[in-house]
């Protein structure tokens, strides 16, 4: 019954993954796997705000219909397995059959550092694209469509966010937020549709910037009008090295710079409108923000539960592109800097500034409004009694064995349990489970390498050691040590007759015999083949030879029952035993020696018969059979 259980929860689970995969169809997929750089260290499940990371067989990869794009992942992972979207090969064909116009996200100014703009700028033009252009019209068109909207808002609460990333949580994670996110595109999308609206004849627009995300938001049906391809700046890197570009040395690209230098007036960091922070306090309760998941989702559950109040909730994934996880070579701080001081210094030293309300009745009107649609996860939520059964799986039944360390990159073990029932994780992720397993391992190893198989003895090589031992300590304290040596009388008959399971049968019920009629301080092995030796510490030859006795008689007098033959018979059994004892410096070769020469004398004289060793001379044993 339990194996059946456990098939159809195999077959469950791969009829779920089937699914899953035709549902990723529909989705867009920014973060891919290479599973070969896998070390299966599970730092991308940790650091995954949404766990959209799949694990299958101990490797990585992304789910895209629960990914939202923000490439902690990639940031997470040392051995480079998980990386953003390379589309480098769409933007070749690009540049040979259209004209391309870049759009620079602010953030170039400290990703390219210490090159300066109008370098990376000729750098674009080298590499074939007809016009470059930067946001600072679209993060101000944006700005003000939020002064506008927010003049006329009646509602209790507006969400705004021009981050991608935040805005596809809220839609796949709380869908029931998204009516209120301020229905605005974003600088990128107001970019591109202006540059589409005013250069001559027909271009198509790439954005580059820091943020995976950006890859999706291009993608939605809403704003896919906008711009056909976006690159980050690793890309333009990489873009960069395979034509042999060098930042250092590009020159022009001067096109921008006679321009004259539009003012950011209504917008601060990607399209936040300015007038919000003025003439407000630290005590004003009408517009709050929040960063990273985490974050959010701890602001939104306070204004569900009333304990806090805001008007205009400001969210995103990061401190601000500006700190989006692609490959900076400077600190969060040096990057902001950076970047206010290019813009402060445009200001300060262009002869010619124009302000977007001088610019407007000259630019073409673009749609500033675009809809937000719930994607709604399908969390599937098994029944307590699947939840149990994989919590029983990874030896989590029992409270106490779950932890709960969130090694695995989940919170609680439940959680990992539930992840294992939607296809994203394996029982191998927990750390606590797989010590425990190893531990099992290395014990049942250590039991196999000191024990014999069949008796449940220990082995000729441990009881060796253990000799050695005893041998150590009489030496040391002037103490006794005798050994036994039992052999089973007329064995290879029992074989030849009965078979070789009625064999086994008489040798682990002789096992039992010796290991019951000893002390518990005293040794028993299995020494080789139907041979065993007992270790009597602190026992004289006289002693020993009383225990050797006790040994023989009992096996002698009370036949051994077997099973092997199908129903239950009778055998009498006889065993020979040498005696040897050291009383002062001796090696355990020595010893096993004298006793070896006492069981062939025993032999030798009848078997069935215990005898001593010591100066014996070796006579041949007769032959068993």
């Amino acid at each position: 019954m339990a194996r059946s259980w456990r098939r159809c929860a195999r077959s469950r689970r791969k009829r779920k993954q089937a699914r899953l995969r035709h549902r990723e169809s529909r989705f867009v997929n920014v973060i891919t796997a290479d599973k070969s750089r896998c070390r299966s260290s599970y730092r991308c499940v940790r650091s995954c705000p949404v766990k959209a990371i799949r694990i299958q067989d101990g490797r990585a990869e992304v789910a895209p219909e629960r990914c939202i794009g923000c490439g902690l992942c990639v940031r997470s992972c040392s051995r480079q397995a998980l990386s953003v979207r390379s589309d480098l090969e769409p933007l070749r064909a690009l540049l040979e059959a259209e004209k391309v116009v870049a759009i620079l996200a602010p953030e170039y100014v400290a990703a390219f550092h210490p090159q300066q703009p109008d370098q990376v700028h000729a750098a674009l033009e080298q590499a074939g694209f007809f016009g470059v252009e930067e946001m600072v019209l679209g993060e101000e068109l944006v700005a003000l469509e939020y002064q506008r909207l927010l003049s006329d808002f009646r509602g209790e609460t507006l969400i705004r966010s021009t981050c991608p990333g935040a805005v596809a949580w809220i839609q796949k994670y709380r869908p029931a937020l998204v009516p209120l996110v301020a229905p605005v595109v974003s600088p990128m999308i107001a970019q591109g549709r202006l540059v589409k609206a005013t250069y001559p004849g027909r271009v198509k627009t790439v954005h580059i910037g820091p943020c995976p995300a950006r890859k999706i938001e291009a993608t939605g049906p809403a704003v896919k009008d906008a711009i056909d391809l976006v690159l980050t700046f690793d890309e333009l890197r990489r873009l960069f090295d395979e034509l042999g570009i060098d930042l250092r040395i590009a020159h022009g690209g001067n096109g921008n710079r006679q321009r004259p230098l539009l003012l950011k007036e209504a917008s601060l960091v990607d399209g936040f409108p300015r007038e919000q922070l003025e003439n407000r306090t630290m005590l004003d309760n009408e517009f709050r923000v929040a960063r990273g998941v985490g974050d959010i989702s701890r602001l939104i559950g306070a204004l569900e539960e009333g304990e806090a109040s805001a008007r205009l909730l400001d969210v995103s994934l990061c401190e601000g592109c500006a700190d989006a996880p692609i490959s900076w070579s400077l600190s969060l701080f040096a990057r902001r800097k950076i970047i206010s001081d290019y813009y402060r210094h445009c200001r300060e030293a262009s002869k010619t500034q124009i302000t977007l309300e001088q610019l407007r009745s000259r630019l073409p009107s673009v749609a500033m409004a675009r809809p937000f649609e719930a994607e709604r996860i399908d969390e599937e939520f098994p029944p307590a009694r699947e939840l149990t059964r994989i919590l029983g799986e990874g030896g989590m039944c029992d409270p106490q064995q779950q932890l709960d360390c969130g090694a695995c990159g989940y919170d609680t073990c439940r959680e990992q349990a539930l992840a294992i029932s939607r296809g994203l994780a394996e029982w191998e992720m927990c750390h606590p489970r797989q010590r425990r397993l190893l531990s099992g391992l290395v014990d049942r190893l250590r039991e196999l390498s000191t024990t014999d198989g069949l008796t449940g003895l220990i082995n000729h090589r441990t009881f060796t050691e253990r000799l050695e031992e005893e041998l150590h300590r009489v030496e040391r304290y002037s103490k006794l040590v005798s050994v036994l040596m039992v052999d089973i009388d007329m064995f290879k008959t029992v074989n030849d007759t009965l078979g070789h399971l009625a064999g086994d049968e008489v040798m682990v019920a002789i096992a039992k015999r010796i290991a019951d009629s000893v002390r518990g301080s005293d040794i028993v092995s299995r020494w080789g083949g139907d041979e065993f030796g007992v270790i009597l510490p602190e026992t004289d030859k006289t002693q020993a030879f009383a225990v050797a006795e006790k040994l023989r008689t009992k096996i002698q007098d009370e036949p051994l029952k077997l099973l092997s033959a199908g129903n239950e018979s009778e055998l009498e059994v006889t065993v020979s035993i040498g005696v040897a004892t050291s009383d002062g410096p001796r090696t355990s070769d020595e010893i096993m020696t004298d006793a070896d020469k006492a069981l062939y004398l025993a032999k030798t004289r009848g078997r069935n018969r215990t005898e001593l060793g010591g100066d014996l001379p070796v006579a041949p044993a007769p032959e068993e059979g």
